[in-house]
């Protein structure tokens, strides 16, 4: 084997070294990407429970609004088209 061929494949090797060190680095990067990123979905969910959470309890207030809105109606109504004698008269 000639020296040429022999400095060839350490510069190959060493190419490959260097590239094996960068996936690695970007691998390490990625995963940390990857953690942070799943991170910030868990606290989305919670903040999405949150605000359905909240949407659930407007709904059911406003339920309870309406509700009491139609009872009073039903109460009220028939006196306000009740006749006054004395108006009338």
């Amino acid at each position: 084997m000639s020296q040429e061929r022999c400095l060839g494949i350490l510069h190959d090797l060493h190419n490959a070294h260097a590239n094996i060190a960068d996936l690695k680095s970007r691998a390490a990067t990625e995963a940390i990407e990857k953690n942070n990123l799943l991170q910030q979905v868990g606290h989305l969910k919670d903040e999405v429970s949150r605000l359905q959470s909240g949407v659930e309890q407007i709904t059911q207030l406003a339920r309870g609004v309406g509700s009491s809105i139609v009872v009073h109606l039903l109460v009220c109504l028939p006196f306000a088209f009740a006749v006054d004698p004395a108006v009338v008269a």
